[in-house]
């Protein structure tokens, strides 16, 4: 099943659910340069070898051009649907205030800040992919520019791999 979404600004994302198990959702979240994909990556292929009603939430929308400040109510709604194991996120912003969050089983996968630190340095550097509209993929270029323009010192010292370890 499809289900379509609209945020303020008239942007439109799209998420395919599964056919959902019986019981409560489980929520994975993985923080930004935590090994994020890798774990979406071992979500996704688990789901495809048993069924698991996997459903990639915050990667799905964001590279259809939605930050996380986009997401319309209608998306917060559906995270309180039962049956589904929501994965990718990278951001705990509103999840706190979604019940189901709260209360439901969750897996989070952590690492050592200054790991954390590094990789978003190279990541923005050299290698992050960038959305084909939005805001995300404006401030990802811009962050790519001013970490070119640095050494890696110089960018945590900044302060500017702060948005990745808070």
């Amino acid at each position: 099943m499809e289900v379509r979404f609209e945020s303020a600004e008239g942007k439109s994302a799209r998420l395919e659910l599964p056919p959902r198990w019986p019981g409560e959702s489980v929520y994975i979240v993985a923080g930004h340069k935590t090994g994020s994909v890798l774990l979406s990556n071992i979500v996704t292929d688990l789901a495809r070898e048993t069924g698991l009603p996997a459903v990639p939430v915050e990667s799905a929308v964001w590279s259809q051009g939605f930050s996380i400040g986009d997401w319309p109510d209608e998306l917060y709604d559906l995270l309180k649907e039962p049956g589904y194991v929501f994965h990718s996120f990278r951001w705990l912003q509103k999840l706190p205030n979604v019940p189901e969050f709260e209360t439901g089983k969750k897996i989070f996968l952590v690492r050592d800040p200054r790991d954390v630190a590094v990789s978003y340095y190279y990541s923005m550097r050299k290698s992050h992919g960038l959305p084909k509209t939005g805001k995300s993929r404006d401030m990802i270029a811009n962050a790519r520019k001013e970490a070119q323009g640095m050494d890696i010192d110089e960018f945590v010292q900044a302060g500017k791999a702060d948005v990745v370890l808070r």
